[in-house]
Order: structure tokens, then C-alpha cells, then sequence
């Protein structure tokens, strides 16, 4: 602690008390002064180490930037970046969309089906002179063959041309609905020169007997995808939660290191003025010359403890920076709350 010294004597007093305090001085064993400068000694070591290791540390930083920019950063601000940037928040959300996907593909199992198909068929067969004189010969009124025709196509060529169009769908329950109409057209070279026209229409039901009829059966995958899709946006939930009460530990953590460091700023600013007012008393004869060591090595403990309180700084400001969600690049431009 800061040893506050109160001179109050008069001159006749003072030269008393100093005479006191030097003899005790004289009296004083060796290894008490020995372990005095050895701390002293020591801690200032400490003191260059830190700050040693301290410059090393800003050194590395990537050129172009600043080891630390004074970026403010207030909670709300962090918590919205957090939900923008953050790349668990981010995995999490693919993953629900994949779950969803797999939903909506197991439920398109039960949606109506529109199918449609166009036909077109020419078909060209050669004809031998038999299959000819066989297609011309008919027999009359009077029961009696006679040929009707010499010119007859050496080539039957027969053209067909069919349409359909149908909807199907399948209940939850098994069975699957499905009605459809089918156009046909057909002509030849011979006897159908004028094409015929045939229409079709069917309605069909398709009903499981067996292990395949129920819900239990048929919408089985439907409601496991639905389940899952659900799982994930509880998940999805968990993982903000959880990600923005890490960002709102890691800034008060911040808040804390940065409260701490300015009040230790505060007591080697202190320890620094009492060292600077005893070295005055010191070269004024007033108190002896062994004070200034306990006051030096009180105020080398105390800059220790300021510089580790910069480096507890330092890492609750990378730690909020990847609690936002800033790239390891980033973290030498960390922000500061405020």
C-alpha cells in the first residue's frame, strides 16, 4: 500500500527525527537490505519483460492497420452483429434449410401429378404384287369376286398420332386417384384416306392390400422430415440464444477489464506521484535514502499489474471480436464497448 508521509515537525523536531530514523537505519540487518533491492531488482525486470513483450505483440500487427482501433461498440450493436456475422448462427440456419427441403421433397409425394404425352407414329411397308391383287379383289353384290382397283400404293404408309392427359395424386391414407383422356388419330393410304379420330376416357383407383395401405405406411417419411425440419429450428433457436448470451458475456467481460485497467492506471499514477514527492524529500534531507526503495519497488509492483490488466484488455476485446463474428484478421482492429 501507499505509504502517505506527513511532515509536521518543526526544524528543531525534524533534525531529531532524522537522526532517529538513520541510526535505526545503521541498526538494520543485512538481509533485510538485500531483500529489499532484490525485489526491487525483480520487479523491474518484471516491468521490462511486459513491456518488452508488449511492443513485440503491437509489432506484429498486419501493416496498414493500428494495433487497436478506437472503435466504440454499445451492446445492441454487437448482439445485431453477432446475428449477421456469426458462423455457427450461420451453419445452423443451412442446416434448417435443409431440413425443410427434405420436408417439402417427402410431401411432394402427395401433390397432384399433371402428366402428358404426345405420340407420333409413320410407319412405311413395302407391299409384295399378292398383298396388292389381294387388297383390290372384293366380292360384289351378286356374291362374285372382281377386281376394283389396278392402281394400288406399292408402299402402305400408316400415320398415327395419339395424345394423352392425365392427373394422379395419392392420399395420405394409400390409395392413389388417377383420371386422364386420350385422343387417338389414325390414316392410311388405303382405306382409312380419311383419318379416323378415337377419344378415351378412364378414371383409376389404386389401392394397397397389404403393409402399404394407412397413414402409418404411406406418410411415414413425410413425418419423420417434418420432425426434423422441426428439431432444427429449435436448434436454430438454442444456437442464437446461446450466441448472443456469449456475445453479452464477452463485452460486459470487456466492460470489467477496461473498468479495472483505469482504476490501476489511477493507482500507478498515484504510486508515481508519492515516488517523485518522496525522491523530493529524499534530496531535501528529510527522510532517509532506504524509503525510496520500498516506494520504487511498490510502484514497479504496481505498473505489473497495470500491464497484465492491458493484456486482460486485449484478449476480452478478441474475444468479443469473435463473439460478432470478426475474422482472425480483424482481430487487431477489436472494438472497445461504449
Amino acid at each position: 500500500d501507499t505509504r502517505r508521509l506527513r511532515i509536521s515537525l518543526s526544524r528543531g523536531e525534524r533534525a531529531g527525527v532524522t537522526g532517529k530514523r538513520s541510526s535505526e537505519s545503521k541498526n538494520s540487518t543485512a538481509w533485510e537490505r538485500d531483500f529489499c533491492i532484490f525485489r526491487t531488482l525483480a520487479l523491474t525486470a518484471l516491468v521490462w519483460s511486459l513491456s518488452a513483450l508488449t511492443a513485440a505483440l503491437h509489432a506484429q500487427a498486419p501493416a496498414g492497420t493500428q494495433p487497436f482501433a478506437d472503435e466504440r461498440l454499445g451492446l445492441r450493436e454487437a448482439v445485431r452483429l453477432t446475428l449477421a456475422q456469426d458462423p455457427t448462427i450461420r451453419l445452423q440456419e443451412l442446416q434448417t434449410n435443409i431440413a425443410r427441403g427434405a420436408w417439402q421433397e417427402a410431401s411432394g409425394q402427395f401433390d397432384v401429378t399433371l402428366d402428358t404425352t404426345v405420340q407420333k407414329g409413320l410407319t412405311r411397308t413395302p407391299r409384295t404384287e399378292l398383298e396388292r391383287f389381294q387388297t383390290g379383289v372384293q366380292t360384289n353384290a351378286n356374291g362374285d369376286l372382281e377386281f376394283v382397283s389396278t392402281q394400288l400404293p406399292g408402299v402402305l404408309v400408316e400415320d398415327v398420332t395419339n395424345y394423352r392427359l392425365g392427373l394422379s395424386k395419392q392420399l395420405r391414407s394409400g390409395p392413389t386417384l388417377s383420371t386422364g383422356v386420350e385422343l387417338t388419330r389414325f390414316a392410311d393410304n388405303l382405306d382409312q384416306r380419311r383419318a379416323v379420330n378415337r377419344a378415351n376416357l378412364n378414371f383409376v383407383i389404386h389401392v394397397p392390400l397389404l403393409k402399404g395401405f394407412g397413414r402409418a405406411a404411406t406418410d411415414a417419411v413425410e413425418m419423420a422430415a417434418k420432425v426434423r425440419y422441426e428439431a432444427e429450428g429449435l436448434e436454430l433457436h438454442h444456437t442464437i440464444t446461446a450466441r448472443i448470451l456469449n456475445t453479452a458475456s464477452a463485452y460486459w467481460n470487456c466492460v470489467s477489464a477496461q473498468r479495472q485497467l483505469e482504476i490501476l492506471n489511477e493507482t500507478e499514477t498515484r504510486a508515481r506521484e508519492l515516488a517523485a514527492r518522496v525522491s523530493d524529500l529524499i534530496d531535501a534531507g528529510e527522510v532517509p535514502a532506504s524509503e525510496l526503495k520500498q516506494v520504487q519497488a511498490d510502484l514497479a509492483q504496481k505498473t505489473a499489474v497495470r500491464i497484465a490488466a492491458e493484456q486482460r484488455l486485449t484478449q476480452a476485446r478478441q474475444g468479443l471480436a469473435l463473439a460478432i463474428g470478426r475474422s482472425l484478421k480483424e482481430l487487431p482492429t477489436a472494438p472497445l464497448p461504449g
